[in-house]
């Protein structure tokens, strides 16, 4: 009879071990992979690098899937660097691609299926063709990021080997320490060149040959009101006579009782009952730039005229103003054009001119629509009286204060709210998305136009001067708040201005946005904010 032999199985901390110690590779490369994903957004370096490139001119779906693609090839490059496994590194890196750009291709879609009218109708087969694009490039770009790390992984762990054995044998010739060495020399010129270069393409190829002198813009964009932190806090100090600056005198208008409430619905929006149809017509203008001894002689001012407008004879439509960017960054930021054409066509807006002034090419690059302190840059003039009055006097406006609005977002936020404030006999109406409300708040590039002058700060700070108006003034302004209150920086600005025009007793609605600052926020909330003011001067009888 033969004995059958007993085979002992290995104990199960012994088998976990043995099974980490031969996925080693795959689980270093998973945990490297969920650190860069998790870590590039919890640092705000997704958000970062989507509002720089808006800032470059992509509209924000460009930016996200470029964002998504840039992290998920880093992903994958690191993954594989540091784990070897390079299928993982693939397959994760393509997953962060995929979960950073979904929602915007989810949301892309439903917008596409319920496009109607200028916009176009939805088609299944482009819809196939996109996904199929981005599942292709997508797996491209990590494959070749993960590939580009193998060779690199290979040449760092032959260098670390050659420590190693100079460590144990504490003496190696010298063509033994060439490849460290190379490694290192490497590594070194990679940490001394890479801020330089960050650098060279922000602010240009002299931003390192020239030492002092004011603090430069860069495509980080100051313009756009992102403040280097939180910015001051937003308090409103004792009001010193003769500080507050108001141009022009309102014209007579039905005034409303100050409520933070929405307005009234009882007038029902004139507008819909008969909507033009078609596209409206895009004007570029020139006019004589607002500064001296600098730049261009001209500043861009466009013009965009409704559906209808070069066929309604002498009819006169309200005016949107928007400032400081140009046109064509809100049409890439959220394709302006067919929006206000969609909008105008359906109904739910005006139809109405909008006038998107430029801040242009001055000595200053960031003058916050403001007189600046040396008196070189009039922009508070130009965009408060002189286009104005230039749009009144060529094209078919109701000039009234109560048919004119003023639209801005982020640093835009900022100047619409002071130009209303400044020119309340010009504008009625102001639209915020994502402002902030104390002069120079938006970061350092934003303080030189005011030149440290705690007057001029206090002049230029819609919270310092909202307060002191006019009651007559006060009971005559609109104002739309438009920002995600949970944001920082953005968010408690928002709060803390409305409480200002709550005590103010100015009329004024905070829409709560579910989008933080960014195009994103002003393409999903533009329609509801043009509605209110366009119920607000039907209110007023401007469509009488």
């Amino acid at each position: 009879m033969i004995e059958k032999q007993r085979v002992e199985k290995p104990a199960a901390g012994v088998r976990v071990r043995a099974g980490i110690r031969r996925h080693r590779g795959a689980i270093v490369t998973a945990a490297v992979a969920a650190l860069v994903l998790v870590g590039s957004g919890a640092l705000g370096l997704v958000d970062g690098l989507n509002t720089l490139l808006v800032a470059l001119g992509f509209d924000p779906d460009r930016a996200q899937l470029i964002t998504a693609l840039v992290v998920g090839g880093t992903t994958a490059f690191l993954a594989c660097l540091c784990g070897g496994a390079r299928p993982a590194a693939i397959a994760l890196g393509f997953a962060g691609s995929s979960w950073l750009f979904g929602a915007t291709f989810v949301r892309e879609t439903q917008n596409a299926m319920a496009a109607t009218g200028a916009i176009g109708a939805f088609d299944p087969i482009g819809w196939s063709e996109t996904l199929l694009a981005f599942v292709v490039i997508g797996l491209l770009v990590v494959w070749a990021c993960a590939t580009c790390a193998v060779p690199v992984r290979r040449e760092l762990f032959a260098s670390s080997q050659v420590l190693v054995a100079a460590g144990r044998k504490r003496h190696l010739d010298r063509g033994t320490w060439s490849r460290p060495l190379a490694a290192l020399l490497v590594l070194g010129l990679l940490a001394l060149t890479l801020p330089l270069a960050v650098d060279l393409f922000n602010y240009g190829a002299d931003e390192r040959m020239i030492s002092g002198g004011p603090p430069r813009q860069g495509l980080v964009p100051n313009d756009q009101g992102l403040p280097s932190g939180n910015g001051p806090p937003l308090e409103v100090p004792t009001q010193t006579p003769g500080e507050t600056r108001v141009s022009g005198t309102a014209s007579a208008s039905p005034s409303a009782t100050p409520t933070p409430g929405p307005s009234p619905t009882e007038v029902p929006p004139p507008w819909k009952a008969s909507p033009p149809s078609g596209q409206g017509r895009v004007v570029y203008l020139a006019l004589g730039a607002p500064w001296v001894n600098a730049g261009s002689a001209t500043v861009e001012v466009t013009v965009y005229l409704p559906p209808g407008y070069d066929t309604s004879g002498s009819k006169r439509y309200p005016a949107v103003y928007e400032a400081p960017f140009t046109f064509n960054l809100w049409n890439s930021g959220i394709h302006v054009k067919a929006a206000l054409d969609t909008l105008i066509d359906e109904g739910v807006i005006p139809p109405s001119l909008f006038i998107f002034m430029n801040t242009g090419a001055g000595p200053y690059a960031d003058p916050e629509c403001a007189n600046t302190y040396d008196g070189r840059e009039q922009m508070d003039d130009f965009m408060g009286t002189t286009v104005p009055a230039y749009i009144d006097k060529h094209y078919r406006t109701i000039a009234k204060p109560a048919a004119r609005a003023i639209m801005g977002m982020s640093e835009g936020g900022y100047c619409a709210a002071i130009l209303i404030l400044h020119h309340p006999g010009v504008f009625g109406s102001e639209i915020s998305f994502s402002g902030y409300f104390t002069a120079g708040a938006g970061g350092v590039g934003t303080q030189p136009p005011f030149g440290g002058n705690p007057k001029l700060i206090y002049a230029d700070s819609p919270s310092y001067i909202a307060s002191g108006l006019a009651p007559s003034v006060k009971s005559r302004l609109y104002i739309v708040l438009v920002a995600q209150p949970s944001q920082a920086f953005y968010g408690s600005q928002a709060t803390g201005y409305a409480k200002i025009l709550a005590a103010a007793a100015i009329r004024y609605v905070f829409i709560h946005a579910s989008e933080p600052h960014g195009w994103p926020q002003v393409r999903d909330y533009l329609a509801q904010a043009l509605t209110l003011v366009g119920l607000r001067q039907a209110e007023l009888g401007i469509f009488a």
